[in-house]
């Protein structure tokens, strides 16, 4: 009989230390991709254990760890990754950087998508970003790669790597299996490395799940290199556990390269056991969760059209946020959102921070009750604004 799941119940994190939540009691914080819920009790029970033997040392990663992942591709997503294509990481922030910079040189191109997460330290490098714009339309809601474009840009030879993030943050995209196909393609073709952050691949709501960038026929493989973490799916962020996929030999070992010279290859002391844990005993407790989800996701899209009609869902199937469209408002998005701070404690995610500024992001992967009340507050904050915005105006005419 398959255990029931409970994701109803509110933990307070404040005082905890958690980036999140953070010691303000007067704020709800609904703009990072941490999930509000307890860990699955298989992988608590694996982390209580390597705690309590009471040995703190350095650690190895074993056979297990790469057979788990391996495995875990095979079932959950049809995608056949040998063990030795793969690569123990610290964290994936941290290993992408160390990839640019092992891969690429001062004054190379580096694309990445726009709106886009920009967690690459290029500033730093040397190195030149190139947005590669999604196509948004506006009527549709819906966002569509420019292939075209892609094809001019990925054409220039200072281009060396390309960021894809599979599914796409913020926007929550999952990319097809043509769009990814295509992309791989003008990839291998102009010499390109593409790096898939595929971290959030095991959180879609689609019927297909997303496309891995490793699923790509042979041929096209050599240029390739993944990561993946079960440090979205399963609220694993902080153990900092990552696999970097690598299908060609020699780029392959220039990543592993990179890794040690970031001290990026050896694990912290939970990281493997949580890895391991997340996904040999963690898929019914996953399968359970994106119902949730999925009812949290329906859940605002119903309360925005009934309460809040100026603001519109992106209606995109993957992550654990929602992208909305705040133009109808006609202001900036980080002016919104110090206003919903300042004015009813949300916290959300301004569309600038991704080159958007005209919209937000709302992490939903919390209990039904914090939701309620975070819609609740993005509610009464835009009636607020509107208000003020009349009060404004009346005073600017009068003056």
């Amino acid at each position: 009989m398959t255990e029931t799941y409970d994701f109803t119940q509110v933990v307070d994190l404040r005082g905890d230390n958690t980036r999140k939540w953070g010691d303000d009691a007067t704020v709800l914080p609904m703009d990072l991709a941490d999930m509000d819920f307890l860990v699955a009790p298989a992988i608590q029970k694996e982390l209580l254990a390597k705690v309590q033997t009471g040995f703190y040392s350095y650690q190895t990663v074993p056979d297990q760890y790469f057979a788990a992942v391996t495995n875990w591709f095979k079932q959950r997503h049809g995608v056949t990754i040998p063990a030795d294509w793969q690569i123990f990481a610290s964290g994936i922030r941290p290993t992408v950087n160390a990839i640019i910079r092992e891969l690429t040189q001062p004054g190379d191109k580096i694309i990445v998508q726009k709106p886009g997460y920009s967690m690459v330290a290029l500033a730093t490098t040397g190195r030149k970003l190139v947005q590669t714009d999604l196509v948004y339309d506006a009527e549709q809601l819906t966002y569509q790669l420019d292939d075209e474009r892609l094809a001019q840009q990925l054409a220039d030879p200072k281009v060396k790597l390309m960021i894809l993030y599979n599914p796409h943050n913020p926007t929550g995209k999952v990319w097809t299996k043509d769009e990814i196909t295509t992309i791989v393609q003008l990839c291998t073709e102009n010499g390109v490395v593409l790096l898939s952050d595929e971290a959030h691949g095991d959180l879609t709501f689609n019927d297909g799940g997303y496309f891995s960038a490793l699923a790509v026929p042979k041929a096209l493989r050599s240029s390739v290199v993944a990561v993946v973490s079960p440090s979205k799916a399963f609220n694993l962020a902080a153990l900092q556990a990552a696999t970097v996929i690598v299908p060609d030999d020699q780029l392959r070992a220039d990543v592993a390269l990179a890794l040690k010279n970031y001290a990026l290859s050896e694990p912290n002391l939970l990281a493997v056991a949580g890895t391991i844990a997340a996904y040999q005993a963690g898929a019914a407790w996953l399968d359970q969760l994106l119902v949730y989800l999925r009812a949290n996701r329906q859940e605002v899209a119903h309360f925005l059209d009934h309460n809040i009609p100026t603001i519109k869902w992106v209606p995109t199937a993957g992550t654990t946020m929602m992208w909305l469209d705040i133009s109808a408002l006609n202001t900036d998005a980080e002016a919104f959102r110090s206003f919903l701070i300042k004015e009813v404690g949300l916290k959300v995610t301004a569309g600038n921070t991704f080159g958007a500024d005209q919209f937000i992001r709302l992490a939903i992967g919390c209990p039904q009750a914090t939701l309620d009340e975070g819609l609740r507050r993005l509610q009464r904050g835009v009636v607020h604004f509107l208000q003020q915005r009349r009060t404004n105006k009346w005073a600017s005419l009068l003056s």
